[in-house]
């Protein structure tokens, strides 16, 4: 059967049969009409035509004026063709009996449900504005340099239009993110009924009111539309939901009385979800594609528009038929193709769903569909083979179950414990909509010893939010499906949202819960749901077998004001731990001592002994302060963190190394170690007070849970020994997803580290410089920083450059022991200042802060004089103060002097130098070299010298050997200093020892 559309609205099949109802024509119960019968199926009709023509039509075809082109078509035709499939799709029997409010219901929300797309101009700038409060502030900071570039007026025309273009489309992303979250909300219909009343307000004579139009025989059916509407965008079985409002009730009822007819809702809001999903062509773009056409991020510049997705797409027809839909039509792209592929098994998946609600209600499919959906496709360029990755069930549950991402067995009381915070959350915040007073229970972990021939086993225990069938089946038991990664749950977040009130939940992979196998083989879990929306409270007791994955399950009538709410999960331990029952459990509270550092609610630990006595202790949240050993006390800097832009809050210790290498030495002395006898000192020295001070002192908190060590700490120069710590908390609400970072899968570390280090690096490193008058040299001139990229250490560019270079260059004498008076020497241009010399040092400084930052700063104001082991500065150029003092954008890729530096006397005719990290071709040969290699060539002589000497065993290619051929040729036999302390060897000398 292949569908033809109308074009105009009285020719939908709907309305046709409404208007024989008007007529008399035809009836939907049986017999005759009655005069009022006709006349209220005439004003319906009369009242649909006009609206939808007059006022929704004309709002619809705005959507694609301006920020929906480039993705959808939310327009009259895509209402004229749903209106059009809800006829299409019913059975003729369901067709026949469709009585005047079904038919206005069907139609209405044919072309009402998507009527949220629209924007005008007034609602396009309250949501830029809404998304710019909500916007995450590293991504704010990018649309707001899009803003400023966009405003720059410059010569060239091109580049206006280029960053104008740039926002537009930025805007247009993110609106289109934002509109098609909202559309289908309760809070976006009111809006729109709102907006549609005002119009008839402005204008009664032509434009009726919503109220009466969606009425028949004196009933409203208003409310009724908008759960209708909502529901599109929800799951499938929303459709089984029951009604929040009225208890007991189906939130889409079978047999809703409007006028003198009954209403089947749950018919309407099916035909409206499959009619819905039916619809995509060349003209429509399925929602599947749209995250595929749209950019990666909502601030990059859009890399397919409309055009190229009818240039990709272009789907000639489409048929239903009692064996199978099929979409015919050509693509040109293999990604295209393959996704509509998934867009059609995505509608398939849809009618299945739809379907099943009609199953478990015990009702009649009214639908002329099959749940086979054809992809009927011709390639162009290309051929397309649907190959996939294909799990092997065994070995991923070999890896889940057993040690392979979890280190310890352990772990798995922390995977446990995460999901029961997370349930206590969510349930918490659900009641807080109705009482702001509410407070869970605590969390209970209850180790029981075995009793008679029973092995010991442990519980989790809360009273969240519970497991109904709907999520135990789609959830619980789907390796690698989070609930908290699920539109169901995200629908809940929403709708706190919209009262201030949210969390993050900490799961987020759906793989803890097989973590339990580590310590048992046989795990139960029993479970109800607090408040089930789909009236499910029956309490279910699984009883789950690690090695065969079988699993027992039962169900029990859970009523009454006492019923069961929460979930319990108890984990019968493993004969490895049968004779170590005090072990086991001294172990765990330890360890959740350690991990369990700030959680939301009380952790209560119960054991119960062999003859039945309880006894109990509480895990607290700890105070989020680092307690400093007395004797270090008045040595120790502590830095409080609260930073506005990534949320990161807690605390940071830095221990003066000077007195902590003191301390250590001591504590050599004292124990009578020989110094070179390094490994039993240091095997000795982690069982210290420094060591367990160190482990006790560095936590990341993610949540409420450690998750290893804070990244981005400076580095001690006292191998084994830290003198840098830190408590701290990651805040989810910076971030742009609204959810705290991932971490790897076994939750020991973040999954990416970079942005967090590069935050507390520039945390400390601000704070040392905001009070470096205040802070001891000693600790400026140890602080180890490794080199970040130029976007890490941006900030440093909100300091004056003056001013970092007079804090560090006195870092800088005061480790080197320039005395004072030929650093002021230097700075009048009297002097060489020694810069670094080799092998005479007492620390090595290449990735100290003070070294690091007037590498970035001193190439503008001197140049160095080079030797074998030594690195000069030459007097600072005239008006140097003023130079540094009006620098900006002093970031680049290149920290130091560039490739070529002057040589001292002795070594003028040495081509190359290289004093560890700082390489230079001497000037004298700089003209000769510039004009026969490339920078590329020059730049890539380090890494061939390191290749060709004790510093490197590779080998060195054919074209890093002609490079260095070459330059025999043309400066001669010329000596290099390969690396620091090295004696002088020709290039010559070099080209022999590779031949």
């Amino acid at each position: 059967m292949t569908i033809n559309f109308p074009n105009n609205i009285e020719d939908l099949e709907l309305l046709k049969m409404l208007k024989n109802y008007a007529d008399g024509k035809s009836s939907w119960k049986g017999s005759e009409l009655t005069i009022i019968e006709k006349e209220s199926s005439n004003l319906l009709y009369s009242n649909i035509i006009n609206f939808i023509n007059n006022v929704i039509i004309p709002i619809l075809n705005r959507a694609t004026s301006r920020e929906l082109e480039s993705f959808t078509m939310h327009d009259k035709n895509h209402g004229m063709k749903v209106a059009q499939l809800m006829w299409r799709i019913l059975t003729p029997e369901k067709r026949e009996i469709l009585s005047p409010p079904e038919i206005g219901l069907l139609v209405f929300s044919a072309f009402f449900h998507d009527l949220g797309m629209a924007l005008n101009k007034e609602e396009r700038e309250k949501r830029l504005r809404i998304i710019w409060d909500t916007m995450a502030l590293s991504t704010r900071k990018k649309y707001q340099k899009m803003i400023e570039d966009s405003a720059v007026e410059t010569k060239d025309s091109t580049e206006n239009f280029i960053a104008l273009q740039k926002l537009t489309s930025a805007q247009e992303a993110m609106l289109c993110i934002d509109t098609r979250e909202r559309h289908g909300s309760r809070e976006r219909y009111n809006e729109l009924i709102t907006m549609l009343q005002s119009f008839h307000q402005k204008d009664p004579v032509n434009i009726t009111n919503i109220y009466s139009v969606l009425k028949y025989q004196g009933d409203s059916f208003l409310d009724v539309l908008l759960e209708i509407c909502i529901s599109h965008n929800e799951p499938a079985e929303s459709l089984l939901q029951l009604n929040m409002l009225t208890p007991g009730r189906l939130r889409f009822p079978s047999n809703y009385p409007v006028g003198g007819c009954n209403v089947n809702i749950h018919i309407i809001a099916a035909a409206l979800r499959l009619s819905d999903i039916l619809d995509f062509d060349r003209e429509r773009t399925p929602s599947v594609l749209f995250h595929y056409l749209l950019p990666q991020t909502s601030l990059n510049s859009l890399n397919r528009s409309y055009l190229e997705w009818g240039k990709h797409l272009s789907i000639s027809n489409w048929t239903i038929d009692a064996e199978a839909i099929t979409y015919n039509g050509h693509c040109y792209d293999h990604v295209v193709h393959h996704t509509l592929n998934q867009f059609c098994e995505d509608i398939s998946n849809e009618i299945k769903s739809t379907r099943k609600t009609f199953t478990e209600r015990k009702e009649d499919w009214p639908f002329f569909l099959s749940q086979n959906v054809i992809c009927n496709i011709i390639e162009h360029g290309y051929k397309y083979t649907p190959y996939t990755f294909e799990a092997d069930t065994d070995r991923v549950f070999e890896l889940f179950m057993g040690k392979s991402i979890y280190s310890e067995p352990i772990d798995a009381l922390r995977e446990l414990i995460q999901n029961a915070v997370d349930a206590c959350n969510l349930r918490e915040s659900i009641l807080k909509l109705y009482d702001e007073a509410t407070k869970t229970n605590p969390i209970i972990i209850k180790f029981e010893e075995a009793v008679d021939n029973e092995i010991p086993k442990i519980s989790v225990i809360d009273k969240g939010i519970g497991m109904d069938k709907w999520i135990i089946e789609n959830y619980l038991f789907k390796i690698g499906k989070s609930y908290y990664n699920s539109f169901d749950f995200n629908q809940t977040r929403n709708e706190l949202r919209k009262k201030n009130i949210d969390f993050a939940p900490v799961s987020e992979f759906g793989i803890g819960f097989l973590s339990s196998f580590l310590l048992s083989d046989r795990v139960e879990i029993e479970t109800a749901m607090w408040e089930s929306p789909r009236g499910d409270s029956l309490k279910r007791i699984m009883e789950i077998d690690g090695p065969t994955r079988l699993i027992k399950y039962s169900e029990q009538v859970n009523e009454g004001p006492g019923r069961y709410k929460g979930t319990r999960v108890t984990l019968y331990l493993t004969k490895d731990y049968e004779n170590m029952e005090d072990t086991f459990w001294n172990s765990a509270k330890k360890y959740l001592r350690d991990v369990c550092v700030d959680l939301p609610y009380i952790l209560e630990l119960q054991y119960v002994s062999k003859d039945g006595q309880l006894s109990v202790e509480y895990i607290e949240p700890i105070k989020k302060v680092i307690d400093i050993p007395e004797s270090l006390l008045k040595h120790s800097l502590k830095m409080e963190v609260d930073d506005v832009e990534t949320g990161l809050k807690g605390e940071i210790v830095l221990i003066n190394p000077t007195y902590l290498d003191y301390e250590v030495n001591e504590y050599i002395e004292k124990k009578g170690f020989i110094l070179s006898d390094e490994e039993s000192f240091w095997n000795d020295v982690t069982r210290s007070e420094y060591s367990e001070f160190n482990e006790s002192n560095s936590r990341l908190i993610r949540g409420g849970f450690k998750i290893g060590q804070v990244p981005g700490l400076p580095e001690s120069e006292i191998f084994g020994i830290n003198n840098s710590f830190s408590h701290i908390s990651l805040d989810w609400r910076k971030s742009d997803n609204m959810r705290y970072p991932r971490t790897d899968l076994a939750r020991n570390s973040l999954a990416e580290k970079g942005n967090i280090s590069d935050s507390i690096n520039r945390i400390i490193i601000t704070y040392l410089i905001n009070n470096s008058e205040n802070i001891h040299i000693d600790l400026l001139t140890s602080i180890i920083y490794r080199k970040r990229t130029v976007e890490g250490r941006k900030y440093l560019e909100n300091y004056n450059a003056l001013k970092l270079f007079n804090i560090f260059i006195n870092c800088h004498a005061y480790a080197r022991d320039i005395n004072p008076v030929d650093l002021l020497a230097w700075k009048k241009g009297e002097i060489l200042l020694p810069y670094y010399k080799y092998g005479n040092e007492k620390r090595y400084y290449e990735n100290y802060l003070f070294t690091t930052i007037l590498d970035m700063l001193i190439k503008y104001i001197s140049k160095p004089v080079v030797s074998k082991n030594t690195i000069q500065l030459k007097p600072p150029i005239e008006n140097w103060e003023e130079t540094l003092y009006n620098l900006a954008n002093f970031q680049d890729e290149s920290d130091g002097w560039g490739l070529f530096a002057e040589f001292e006397e002795q070594y003028e005719d040495v081509l190359y130098i290289d004093v560890l990290h700082y390489e230079f071709f001497n000037e004298k040969y700089k003209i000769l070299l510039m004009e026969n290699f490339r920078y590329d060539e020059l730049s890539l002589f380090e890494k061939i010298l390191s290749k060709m000497t004790l510093i490197s065993h590779d080998k060195i290619n054919r074209y890093e050997y002609d490079i260095l051929e070459r330059m025999s040729k043309i400066v001669g036999d010329a000596s290099i200093i390969p690396f620091s302390g090295s004696d002088e060897i020709t290039l010559n000398q070099m080209l022999q020892s590779k031949k």
